[in-house]
C-alpha cells in the first residue's frame, strides 16, 4: 500500500498542470496519503481483532481437547460435540483473510495445505482422545496461540 501510494503521489506531482492547479495537485496528494493512512489504521484493527478471535478460539478447542482426553469414557459424547463446535468455530476464523476481508485479496491466516494438516490432526484428536495426535494438534494450537500473543487485544 505504501508503494502504491508513493506511485500515486509522484504521478500526481508530475502531471503537466498550469500553475493555477498547484493547489488541487497539492490537496490530490494529500487525499491519497489521508486514504493510507486510514486504510492502514483498518487493516490493523483487523489484524488485531483476527489474533484476538484466533486466541480465544485456539484456547477453547486446547481446553476441548484436553477435557476430552481426561474425560471419562461414559462423558466423551458431550465432551467430543463441544470439541466439534470448538473445531467449527476455529476452522471458520482461520479461513479468513489477515488484510482484507475479501476472498479475493490479502493473506490466508494459515496456508491451505496446513490448515488441512492441523484439520486431519484435530479430527483424529476428537476421535481418538489421548493419542498422540491430541499432542500434536495441541502443540500447532499452542503456537497459533504464540503468534497472535502480540496482536491481542480483548477490547477489539
Amino acid at each position: 500500500m505504501s508503494c502504491g501510494t508513493v506511485g500515486a503521489v509522484c504521478l500526481i506531482r508530475t502531471l503537466p498542470v498550469p500553475g493555477r492547479y498547484a493547489p488541487a495537485v497539492f490537496a490530490a496528494c494529500l487525499s491519497v496519503v489521508i486514504g493510507l493512512v486510514v486504510s492502514s489504521k483498518k487493516v490493523f484493527e483487523r489484524v488485531r481483532k483476527l489474533a484476538t478471535q484466533l486466541d480465544e478460539r485456539a484456547q477453547k478447542l486446547e481446553q476441548c481437547l484436553t477435557r476430552l482426553s481426561r474425560g471419562a469414557v461414559a462423558d466423551r459424547g458431550p465432551l467430543r460435540d463441544a470439541a466439534e463446535d470448538a473445531w467449527n468455530d476455529l476452522h471458520r476464523t482461520l479461513r479468513n483473510k489477515v488484510e482484507t476481508g475479501f476472498h479475493l485479496y490479502g493473506t490466508f491466516v494459515l496456508p491451505p495445505a496446513r490448515l488441512r494438516t492441523l484439520e486431519a490432526l484435530v479430527k483424529e484428536a476428537i476421535a481418538g482422545p489421548g493419542a498422540s495426535a491430541h499432542r500434536e494438534a495441541t502443540a500447532r494450537l499452542t503456537v497459533i496461540r504464540a503468534a497472535c500473543a502480540s496482536k491481542i487485544d480483548t477490547v477489539a
